[in-house]
């Protein structure tokens, strides 16, 4: 063999050991992703959804999309996957204020509305961005234009801000011309069909209209300024145009008076503003600011106004007259020049259909419906966009995207729904991991040990119980091979069930605008979802979601309530639901005053309720359910009941008593303290967990002495952020005691502000911040500790324990930006805790506990290493390792909710923002459980050859004890 076929074969055997290798490394890491957690990634609230008419080298067809949570994604029409996205930057620089898209690109402007940043439309990298002067505002506007009065496609790109225009070429992003124009409050931008640049400013007192030649920005009239009264945060205006021959008009709607009104942008045409209420005209009599939208059509004076899930078709005059056509519960979309779409919803059903409407007698010649199932969750309609088509019957059978009250995003196409996105998850603000019900075969198991009373009663007892569980079976059976036959899965459960290890929950959730989610842990599949009318977050207060009877209680259904404010009054609003199958229990109860605070009462009744007691702003205290009259409910009520509260915006701290006042609860106030000064505020209160395991009271140091924990569960840590007399921000975290309003401890940070995120557990505090002197967020640690004494009482009363602990502080660096954090909780609390914590960049790791124990000494003894502790480091190191996400990024995390399994080893974690992320950890590694590695195989082995062994040596042993017997 020659020389270079030797090195050639030993180059080859080289490459495929490598490859081997890689292979097995690949497989070591990727054996596990997906078999315990799951991830979902969201775009939020759509504000605006952009399609193009034309795109150019790609397959499938795109629809552009930013929300109100500064996302910018491109969604697949075809299946409604999103194909790719960004999340840019949070706060007021990542705002969206308006978006455009073009040929090959799109872009939006954003940073309160001086920067334009442009993206390929296929892939979503990024193109180009400009950045332009001009006064912070969020009131800039962009649109799209074509410098052909063929209107071929936009090829340039018109920004306005509050006191110039800027056209832009679309591929370069050069500056091609720039005009100056009157400062205005609201800028507005169109393109007439003329191919003139409509130009509008709305200020309180004064509509100015301007029209520019699009390809130069020269001024083709002198401008037109109106007087009128309007409020310009308030008012949206579209272009509407009545006749090919006639100037187009700004049609403006004030959703704050209902007033609608119309300006010609002709300097000739009659100065008079004419406007008019939305009940002159016989339609929509209530507005609300928030939701109210206009749609002008291609049609010649056609246009539309809706809100509160109804729509007026208007038709606009040569002379500026305004008329009611038609009005409908849904939405209007123009089709083409002829054509307008009319989406109605009535019990649950959508109808499509077309009507053409005439340009001179506007009498509507409607078209076939199309209907298809809408669901009551889904809320009313908010907007419909038309999707772009070449085919010419796209108005018979129209495919659009539609946007409704509940967040929920779809598909409508071929006369039927193809797709919907629940980005209302997007939103959440309040979770809770629930345990599932015990199957009906355990249930019946369970019922066999309940009978009590003589042998051959609970002998019958049993038979009877074990001759259900046989039915049962045969039943289950039965309809698992009926629906296999139908649908070909034979092993579906028609109902989520408890596991063998109560691993798999439902996670309930429910969001700020009153839409509730139940969520199977497996999967993230929605189970249920509804949305609550006139259900809002309080004012200053957020909504609250307590669980009175989990499902472990067969038969007796789960409930849970949902605390939060009507929408139109703000005073308290209970929601009662079963929180496993999301059905509504009772009726939702209004409040005569605003709530100040709630929670549950730690009694049980006979059915395994806890009822929830409800105080309001007048102190007036009220117990639901209603009808659970016990005398244990009214003896805690007036014996041990104490209510916490802190006002956010006076920093006031108040502690209150419940007594019984003309046969009414009445709460008294106690004591009260004030927790700010002037300048300073308040970040975070945050009590202990209802039910928080500690497993062990002390800690056993390396001298056989016991450290006992500090563990008040009525402590609640305060944070307060403030500004030194040299302007220096300083953070300043208090520890009250929630019963007497004694203060436990308190630590301040100089050059230190917020954002906090806090962790109250056991006799620990956690709390993080940003510290300026060093440019870096910390973590710092409060341990409480008794002493040595060995307290005599078994319980904890604030009445009678005064003494102030022994405090251990310490802080700790952290790389990266901290969005929230949380603990593990496990079902006995005997595992090691670890540190949950969500970073900025999409990472989610965690931290054990040892690393973050303040007794951590720089230089350890002998002592202090046999007792576990590890030396001081300053910095806390990022291991890879750790990250309990690996490469699936979630971004933009508001909290993290964790739970215990039925498996004392395993925590269950569950993360939520715009993306969600659910998953198992475990901080002292299965050790109840065998892992995944174990060789069942050698354990048969070893277990048979040990009891043959077993027998031939007692065979033996017998053997020779007889031989000995005889001798």
């Amino acid at each position: 063999m020659s020389p270079f076929l030797r090195y050639l074969y030993g180059l080859l055997c080289t490459v495929l050991f490598l490859l081997s290798i890689s292979q097995v490394i690949e497989a070591i890491h990727e054996d596990q992703v997906g078999l315990n957690d799951w991830s979902l990634q969201f775009i939020g609230r759509p504000l605006e959804v952009l399609v193009s008419a034309t795109q150019t080298g790609s397959s499938k067809s795109l629809a552009f999309i930013y929300s109100e949570q500064n996302v910018l994604a491109a969604i697949d029409t075809k299946h409604g996957e999103i194909v790719w996205r960004h999340v840019l930057e949070n706060g007021e620089n990542g705002t969206i204020n308006s978006g455009v898209v073009l040929e090959d690109e799109v872009c939006v402007l954003l940073n309160r509305g001086r920067l334009l940043r442009c993206f390929d439309t296929l892939t979503g990298s990024f193109k180009w961005e400009k950045l332009f002067g001009g006064q912070d505002t969020h009131l800039g506007k962009c649109i799209a234009v074509s410098d052909s009065k063929e209107r071929k496609a936009p090829n340039r790109i018109i920004c306005a801000n509050d006191d110039r225009i800027i056209s832009f070429a679309s591929r370069s992003g050069n500056v091609q011309w720039e005009s100056k124009c009157a400062k205005a409050q609201k800028r507005l931008l169109f393109q007439s069909l003329s191919g003139e640049l409509i130009v509008g400013g709305l200020v309180e007192n004064k509509i100015s209209v301007k029209r520019l030649s699009v390809s130069t920005g020269e001024a083709k009239n002198a401008g037109v300024d109106r007087s009128a009264i309007v409020h310009p945060s308030t008012t949206d205006c579209r272009l509407v145009q009545p006749a090919s021959q006639v100037p187009p008009y700004l049609i403006c709607f004030d959703s704050s008076t209902s007033r609608l009104f119309s300006h010609s942008t002709s300097e000739v045409a009659d100065k008079a503003q004419k406007d008019l209420r939305l009940e002159d005209l016989g339609g929509i009599a209530h507005t609300t600011g928030d939701g109210v939208f206009l749609n002008s059509f291609p049609t010649d004076g056609l246009f539309s106004v809706s809100t509160n899930g109804e729509s007026l078709l208007l038709h606009l005059s040569a002379d500026g007259q305004i008329k009611l056509i038609k009005k409908v519960t849904g939405f209007y979309a123009g089709c083409s020049e002829t054509d307008v779409v009319i989406v109605e919803l009535a019990d649950q059903i959508a109808s499509v259909r077309v009507a053409k409407y005439d340009g001179n007698s506007l009498t509507p010649q409607a078209e076939e419906a199309l209907t298809f199932p809408f669901s009551t969750s889904h809320g009313s309609l908010e907007s419909v966009t038309l999707l772009p088509s070449k085919d010419v019957a796209n108005c018979i059978r129209p495919a659009f995207l539609f946007l409704t009250e509940g967040d929920v995003l779809g598909l409508f196409s071929q006369g039927k729904l193809a797709w919907k996105r629940e980005e209302g998850l997007a939103r959440l603000s309040v979770t809770a991991i629930v345990d599932l019900p015990i199957s009906d075969i355990e249930a019946l198991v369970e019922e066999e040990f309940e009978e009590k009373g003589s042998f051959p009663v609970r002998f019958t007892k049993r038979l009877v119980s074990q001759g259900l569980q046989l039915k049962k079976i045969l039943e289950l059976a039965g309809k698992r091979v009926m629906s296999g036959l139908r649908i070909g899965k034979y092993f579906h459960k028609e109902q989520l069930e408890r596991d063998y290890f109560n691993t798999q929950k439902i996670i309930v959730s429910a969001t700020e605008s009153g839409k509730i989610f139940g969520l199977d842990s497996r999967n993230g599949d929605v189970v249920y979802s509804s949305l609550l009318k006139n259900f809002a977050k309080p004012k200053d207060r957020s909504i609250q979601f307590y669980i009175q009877r989990t499902g472990a209680h067969a038969p007796f259904p789960s409930q849970s309530v949902l605390v939060g404010a009507d929408k139109r009054t703000g005073n308290g609003l209970l929601y009662f639901f079963d929180c496993i199958t999301g059905e509504q229990l009772d009726q939702p109860v209004t409040l005569n005053r605003p709530i100040l605070q709630s929670g549950l009462i730690p009694v049980m009744s006979s059915n395994h309720l806890e009822a929830i007691f409800v105080l309001d702003s007048d102190l007036n205290l009220s117990i639901y359910p209603e009808n659970l009259d016990m005398p244990e409910i009214t003896a805690f009520v007036k014996d041990s009941l104490h209510i916490f509260d802190v006002c956010s915006k006076t920093g006031v701290a108040r502690g209150y008593r419940v007594k019984l006042v003309n046969k009414a609860w009445k709460a008294v106030e106690v004591w009260s303290a004030t927790l700010t000064t002037a300048g300073e505020a308040v970040l975070t209160v945050s009590p202990k967990r209802p039910h928080d395991f500690v497993h062990s009271q002390g800690r056993v140091l390396a001298d056989r002495r016991v450290l006992y924990k500090y563990i008040n569960p009525n402590l609640v840590a305060v944070t307060v952020q403030g500004t030194d007399e040299g302007k220096k921000p300083y953070l300043k975290i208090v520890g009250l005691d929630g019963i007497t309003g004694r203060v436990v401890f308190s630590q301040v940070h100089r050059r230190a502000r917020g954002p906090c995120h806090v962790v109250h557990s056991e006799h620990w505090v956690m709390y993080t911040y940003w510290n300026e002197k060093v440019r870096s967020n910390e973590i710092g640690v409060i341990e409480m500790y008794r002493g040595f004494e060995k307290p005599n009482q078994t319980y904890f009363s604030s009445l009678e324990s005064f003494e102030k602990p022994e405090l251990s502080s310490v802080a700790f660096k952290l790389p990266g930006f901290i969005s929230a954090i949380s603990d593990t909780v496990t079902v006995e609390g005997i595992t090691h805790k670890n540190l949950i914590v969500a970073l900025a960049s999409g990472s989610v790791t965690q931290i054990p506990k040892v690393l973050l124990d303040p007794r951590r000494p720089m230089f350890p003894t002998q002592a202090e290493r046999e007792e576990g502790l590890i030396p001081y480091a300053p910095e806390l190191p990022l291991v890879t390792e750790n990250i309990i996400n690996y490469y699936k990024k979630v971004y933009r995390i508001r909290g993290i909710k964790t739970a215990g399994a039925g498996l004392e080893s395993i925590s269950l974690v569950f993360t939520y923002g715009i993306d969600l992320f659910f998953t198992r950890v475990t901080p002292s590694a299965l050790f109840d459980v065998l892992s995944d590695s174990f060789d069942y195989w050698i354990l048969t082995v070893v277990m048979l050859v040990m009891t043959i062994a077993s027998v031939i040596v007692r065979h033996m042993a017998n053997t020779k004890a007889l031989e000995q017997a005889w001798k």
